[in-house]
């Protein structure tokens, strides 16, 4: 098996396509790409304390935890949606050169 691929060593179904990985494609992300994250988090934090700003200090405090996992949640999704959007849009084109 040396040489072999991810897609090779599960079948000839190519899941995950070569491509996506050859793009350095998987759930760990480069410095840039994990400071860009952190920066967009950081906008959503922002974003939600705003919409708190009149609450009391103490009862801030108390949501903190909830407003940053809001945040992190929020960013994590877009990223999940835009990368099964390119995942798919991999796939259906790929399978319109095979067929």
């Amino acid at each position: 098996m040396v040489g072999a691929t991810l897609g090779d060593r599960i079948g000839n179904n190519n899941f995950p396509p070569n491509e996506i990985l050859k793009k350095g494609g998987g759930i760990f992300l480069n410095i840039s790409e994990q400071l860009e994250r952190d920066k967009k988090i950081k906008q959503e934090i922002n974003k939600i304390k705003k919409i708190f700003k009149d609450f009391q200090k103490d009862k801030i405090k108390v949501l903190e935890g909830l407003i940053n996992e809001a945040a992190f949640m929020k960013v994590l999704l877009e990223d999940a949606r835009i990368d099964l959007h390119n995942f798919y849009a991999t796939i259906f084109s790929s399978n319109e050169t095979v067929n």
